[in-house]
């Protein structure tokens, strides 16, 4: 008797056991919903998840684990199985910030705030730097130089609503909602030359009051800015 009463736990543990490991062969998926931090996922992703319905639980999460590692706009998921047979997907996106485009082509290649190409898409709303050559691929980081545009515009498009720059000769040109042209280098104290732009822009409008100012280009490049 005592015999029996120290198999019993343990057949109980095999059992429990035995039931984990075995559960996410015999359980079929029938519903998949799918939740980031911004709301619902988006129709492409959860057309993509649909079309594991009906699989084992197992196939499901070892497949879209595969799918989302692969997509480099996700950062995190997490799975939950809601009784009998729904998967809830909690994922977090990776954020858009900018946006790069070759000359005369018309695919965006959107960028995180750490620099690196995440989606290519055929529109886009975000500032974006125009380049003479092709941007990185998907997962591939930007050079210092094109980072140092991305923010610049970044800014210039908080400030003054300005969503597009274009780099060519080693050099960032804009041109502001006045028309004028401004030309940033490629390196520096990002901060500084953006006040230096809105300082001379301050001046120009006074100077504007009291006589004729005629400035086309604001020259960022040099220690003391050039204005022609």
């Amino acid at each position: 008797m005592p015999k029996l009463k120290a198999v019993l736990p343990l057949g109980l543990i095999l059992l429990l056991v035995a039931s984990i490991i075995l559960l996410p062969f015999f359980i079929k998926i029938k519903s998949i919903s799918c939740q980031s931090q911004y709301g619902p996922c988006s129709n492409d992703l959860n057309q993509k998840l649909d079309s594991y319905k009906g699989k084992s639980l197992r196939e499901v999460k070892k497949g879209i684990t595969r799918a989302l590692k692969n997509d480099s706009t996700i950062s995190q998921f997490s799975f939950q199985l809601k009784f009998p047979a729904t998967l809830k997907i909690d994922l977090i996106e990776d954020k858009a910030l900018f946006a790069l485009v070759k000359a005369g082509e018309s695919n965006f290649f959107l960028v995180n705030k750490d620099g690196t190409v995440i989606k290519i898409v055929t529109e886009t709303n975000l500032p974006r730097v125009i380049l003479e050559a092709t941007p990185p691929n998907v997962g591939e980081k930007l050079s210092s130089e094109n980072i140092f545009a991305l923010k610049i515009v970044y800014d210039l498009w908080s400030l003054y609503q300005i969503k597009e720059g274009a780099i060519s000769q080693n050099f960032l040109t804009i041109m502001h909602t006045t028309g004028i042209k401004v030309i940033f280098p490629l390196e520096g104290d990002k901060d500084l030359l953006i006040g230096s732009l809105q300082l001379i822009l301050s001046r120009l409008n006074a100077g504007i009051k009291d006589s004729k100012i005629n400035v086309s280009i604001i020259d960022l490049r040099f220690k003391n800015p050039v204005l022609k």
